[in-house]
């Protein structure tokens, strides 16, 4: 329909002034976002997620400690776990060292050649296997995990005092577990000997 302004006599149309204006859609309901959508038993929630919660925990409790060996001595956590195990172990090949931390043989040779270079250890050619050249902790290496090691046992004993005698009886056991059932080919780490019963005096 065509109709004319008061000022003029040019024509518009009424018609397409109505279509031109925007409109409004009433819907009943909101769309539902990927942030209200309600979760299926299927989705993966992290905090729920056991292998994230160790991973979280074991690099929580790993900074506390490294918090020593980090600051005084210079050590990579990594550099810290060989001289750990060579502590307690003694010789050890790289490869040894590498199925005993659950790590990647590449990142032991790096850090072990960094300690090396330090003067923290040592390489001890074998005399009945030329092939063969363990690692073992200089005197040096020694001293520092003669440091380092008593205070993680007291940080240690610092994390297990929120736990009962029974509690940490129940997670010794759990760990046990999951370890057996994450690699049940080869231990994850050795089970102390409780057999040995103390003899009556």
């Amino acid at each position: 329909m065509l109709c004319f302004r008061s000022s003029g006599t040019k024509p518009y149309n009424v018609r397409k002034i109505a279509h031109s204006q925007p409109r409004v859609l009433m819907i009943g309901k909101p769309p539902v976002t990927q942030s209200s959508a309600p979760q299926s038993d299927t989705d993966l929630r992290l905090d729920s997620f056991l292998p994230f919660r160790l991973s979280v925990l074991s690099n929580a409790v790993s900074r506390h400690i490294a918090a020593i060996y980090q600051a005084e001595f210079g050590l990579s956590i990594w550099q810290w776990r060989i001289i750990a195990v060579l502590g307690e172990a003694g010789d050890l090949t790289s490869t040894a060292l590498a199925q005993r931390t659950v790590t990647d043989k590449p990142t032991v040779s790096r850090a072990s050649h960094q300690l090396i270079a330090r003067g923290l250890v040592a390489r001890r050619q074998d005399k009945q296997d030329r092939r063969r050249a363990p690692l073992y902790l200089t005197s040096t290496g020694q001293k520092i995990y003669q440091t380092v090691a008593p205070r993680a046992l007291q940080l240690e004993a610092d994390f297990l005092q929120v736990l009962s005698p029974a509690s940490r009886a129940e997670l010794h056991d759990l760990l046990t577990q999951l370890a057996r059932a994450t690699s049940p080919e080869r231990p994850l780490w050795q089970e102390p000997d409780t057999t040995k019963k103390r003899k009556d005096v």
